[in-house]
Formats: C-alpha cells, structure tokens, sequence
C-alpha cells in the first residue's frame, strides 16, 4: 500500500492525465453543451440582485416592525414603515457610510450617502440634503 504522504512527480501527474483521457486544458476549454430539456428541468439560480449588508462589527435586529443596523455600538440606521434614522455617532468613517447606503440597498429605503470635499450629503427622494449633525431622520 502506498503511503499517504507520498508526493507525485511530473512524470506520475503526466500518466495520470493520460488515463483520464484528456489534459486539464481540454477539460477547461471545452464548452458543455446541454438540451433545452435539461435547461427547462434545471434552470440557472438567478443571481441576487440586492447586496449584502457587511458582517464585521454589524448586527441587524427587527422588534415588531422597526429594524435596527447596528455599526460597532452605534445604530447607523433605524428605519420603520414611516420614518428612517441615519445616525454616525460621530464616526464620519467609509465604512459607516457602506453601512448605510448597503442598508438603503437591501432594504430599498431609498437614499444614497456620500461625501463631498470632506462634508457628507444624503440624496433622497429627489433632494440632496446635508448631513450636519451625527442623526438625519427622513421620512419614507
């Protein structure tokens, strides 16, 4: 029996593509074909359209129907049916305006955060509006 540990050569790999008939290459550049049936029972998952809202330091949290997306400890966005908090905490940082506008994406709120010769501006329903103070509420 050979050992588990054993190390192939070119020449091994070589006579192993052999018996497999055909080269990785061949495999690669050859294109599948496949009958409308098979396409019809099996057809190819939509990708998502929506992005995903970034997993480090984030959580995301729903009582009853306001959601909560919590940055570090800060909530950067808390939005209900009628209303939607955009709060920095005073963290003017990239990644708490991706939170927010990943938010706004997944959830389609509607707004788009961005920054402007180092002031922060938030479009939303038409209107640019000016992001002063570490909340904005805006109505959805």
């Amino acid at each position: 029996m050979e050992s588990l540990n054993h190390k192939l050569n070119k020449e091994e790999i070589a006579e192993y593509m052999k018996q497999r008939k055909g080269s990785i290459s061949k495999d690669i550049t050859k294109p599948k074909t496949y009958s409308i049936k098979t396409i019809a029972e099996n057809p190819i998952p939509k990708k998502p359209t929506k992005k995903m809202i970034g997993t480090h330091r984030t959580t995301i949290s729903t009582e009853s129907n306001l959601t909560f997306v919590r940055y570090h400890n800060t909530y950067v966005v808390r939005f209900s049916p009628n209303w939607i908090v955009l709060d920095s905490g005073g963290y003017r940082t990239y990644t708490t305006k991706k939170r927010m506008n990943q938010t706004s994406q997944v959830y389609d709120l509607g707004y788009k955060v961005y920054q402007k010769d180092y002031d922060w501006f938030v479009d939303h329903k038409g209107k640019t509006i000016e992001y002063n103070n570490n909340q904005l509420i805006l109505d959805r």
